[in-house]
């Protein structure tokens, strides 16, 4: 088995601790965008259901012992602030720290966005900045 980059640098690292981090980084951008969403007035849930391509219809999605949800979009949500300019509104959301979707997450939010409004959060160049981005 071959050594990444990062583990030659630092021979107490490997792979696992590698991935270890990174997933530990992205619950952490998941929960200060889940705190971003909550305080412009949306109610937020987990979306545990995926999109067949084949079908173009909404599905469970597939258990994974590894990760706590597999579904695509991240979440799911109703904007509840009257104020808000959003109010009212039912709208996925989806968390990228680069902002860009691969091509099967674009071709999933073509079916989705036919019945709803879909939304790309991202880092913004600040530092804890986020950023808002509709799929149109």
């Amino acid at each position: 088995m071959t050594q990444c980059k990062e583990c030659k640098d630092n021979p107490k690292l490997t792979r696992s601790l590698i991935g270890k981090r990174n997933r530990a980084k992205g619950r952490r951008f998941e929960q200060r965008c889940d705190e971003f969403l909550r305080k412009q007035g949306w109610l937020l849930t987990k979306w545990s259901n995926n999109v067949d391509l084949t079908t173009k219809k909404i599905v469970p999605a597939k258990g994974n012992p590894f990760h706590v949800s597999t579904g695509f979009p991240d979440r799911f949500g109703i904007n509840q602030d009257k104020k808000s300019e959003w109010y009212g509104n039912i709208s996925f959301f989806e968390y990228k720290v680069n902002g860009y979707l691969d091509k099967i997450e674009v071709e999933k939010v073509k079916v989705l966005r036919k019945d709803w409004k879909f939304y790309v959060l991202c880092k913004g160049q600040k530092k804890g900045e986020i950023l808002m981005k509709e799929i149109k």
